[in-house]
């Protein structure tokens, strides 16, 4: 099996969603799917996530008045209220064919580049020399982030596990074009796009009552 060529999956979110169904359905998708995905979703309230190992308090104070979700993935805090989010997920049946993370990190964003480029938008990847390590998560870019001139545009945050390759990423500071998201999923071999499953949904809004929204999820640390 090769991930790169094999059909992918495009899972389009019909609504918007609440933070926590949304990284719940994540989640979950991270542990059911068997083929590659690429998630497009959008968010129903003021939303700001970051990662796993922030603290709360600290995002709390940067960020008043807005929703707070604390991710499963790592990385910085990322604001969502005008941005075009998506997910990238990789089965565990390709991990003898996936790449290491500044690989796949790297792959990913060419697709995220070029579907910029298409549609008139001078994007590039960071190089190595961009690397800033202090700063919020658009403030910092990485090797391989996607960027117009100076400015970072698309930045993500990973999570391996037993079952997958979870990539959570956000593409903002630019006005975001009407058709990315058909760009966007012509950059992957989508063989089917579709709305979540029944079952899928179900399962995510559980998983956010009993994880995501809880007090001991987002102030854990």
């Amino acid at each position: 099996m090769n991930w790169k060529s094999d059909p992918w999956l495009c899972v389009c979110d019909i609504e918007p969603s609440l933070p926590g169904y949304n990284m719940a359905l994540d989640e979950v998708l991270a542990e059911t799917i068997c083929q590659p995905v690429l998630r497009i979703y959008s968010w129903a309230v003021p939303s700001v996530t970051f990662g796993y190992f922030e603290h709360y308090q600290s995002v709390r104070t940067r960020w008043p008045g807005v929703t707070l979700m604390r991710r499963w993935t790592g990385g910085g805090q990322v604001d969502h209220r005008a941005d075009f989010t998506y997910t990238v997920i990789l089965p565990a049946m390709h991990r003898s064919g996936l790449p290491t993370a500044k690989e796949s990190y790297c792959w990913v964003h060419e697709r995220v580049a070029r579907a910029l480029q298409q549609l008139g938008v001078s994007a590039t990847l960071a190089s190595a020399e961009t690397f800033a390590p202090d700063g919020p998560c658009f403030v910092k870019p990485v090797e391989a982030d996607v960027m117009v001139g100076p400015m970072k545009v698309a930045g993500a945050a990973q999570r391996r596990t037993r079952t997958a390759l979870l990539h959570q990423g956000s593409i903002q500071g630019l006005t975001i074009p009407s058709n990315l998201r058909r760009t966007l999923i012509e950059q992957f071999t989508v063989s089917e796009i579709v709305a979540p499953s029944a079952s899928h949904r179900r399962a995510a809004a559980r998983l956010a009552i009993e994880k995501y929204d809880t007090p001991s999820w987002l102030e854990r640390r």
